[in-house]
């Protein structure tokens, strides 16, 4: 996102808009996040001011003060105007008789803020979050500084995949031979969180059958979370060998396989 300001009547600076990218990770144990992102802070040649060596500040006298200029258009049943901020003063209202060469009279500089910012529960991709006065700053400091807004995407994970339609719960494809599926089976999993969770395949689980792990998603804020949801996908043999295509041709006999 680009930083500027918005020329109207200075009263506050203008907010800047900022992507952050987080992993599944960053967004599931939170924790801190360093940010850099571009930021109008005051001239460090005049220090906000504006002027070069003490330069007074007037009126503007194209707009007299007001920060508009009015354009007005004659048509042959009627006319329409329209104002709009005034070139010459960006909007101020103001004009400084030896402005600062450097910032143009404005004050204002682009620099590169750094900020550590804590990850909040509840944030999820897709998710903004606001934090005041850490945007622009006014033109010569006549105001307060306007907001930052965050903007955060989750980045694609290996793994555990985020629902859509349902930002806060978690999938997990548990790839199991087919024979532990027909027998069911104790499994395990190693969490985004470094913990290891124990689950259950029941005996002739079906493909595709999904296992609810409550509380192990993302966290949505109040204490609550997602669920993770683990879904089975039989995991079937490429190779056959001789040996084993005998073993199956004796389960084919069998009641249970026939």
């Amino acid at each position: 996102f680009d930083s500027g300001f918005r020329h109207t009547t200075i009263s506050r600076g203008t907010d800047t808009k900022v992507r952050v990218s987080l992993t599944l990770e960053e967004t599931y144990n939170r924790g801190k996040k360093t940010i850099k992102y571009n930021r109008l802070k005051p001239c460090s040649e005049c220090h906000g001011k504006g002027s070069k060596d003490g330069g007074s500040v007037g009126m503007c006298p194209h707009c007299h003060g007001s920060g508009y200029i009015t354009q007005r258009q004659t048509f042959a049943y009627g006319f329409s105007q329209q104002s709009a901020p005034c070139p010459y003063c960006h909007g101020s209202g103001k004009m400084i008789s030896n402005p600062c060469s450097k910032c143009r009279g404005t004050g204002l500089e682009l620099q590169e803020e750094t900020l550590t910012i804590d990850i909040p529960a509840g944030v999820t991709d897709g998710a903004v979050v606001t934090i005041p006065r850490k945007g622009n700053y006014c033109e010569r400091l006549e105001g307060q500084e306007g907001d930052l807004i965050l903007y955060f995407k989750v980045i694609e994970h290996s793994k555990f995949k985020i629902i859509p339609n349902s930002p806060y719960d978690l999938a997990y494809i548990d790839e199991t031979p087919v024979l532990d599926c027909i027998t069911g089976c104790e499994k395990t999993i190693k969490h985004i969180d470094g913990k290891t969770y124990k689950y259950t395949f029941r005996q002739g689980i079906e493909d595709g059958s999904v296992i609810n792990l409550g509380g192990k998603g993302l966290a949505k804020g109040n204490g609550l979370y997602g669920d993770l949801k683990i879904v089975v996908k039989y995991k079937m043999p490429t190779i056959i060998s001789t040996d084993e295509r005998k073993l199956i041709d004796k389960l084919r006999k069998t009641k249970n396989f026939s």
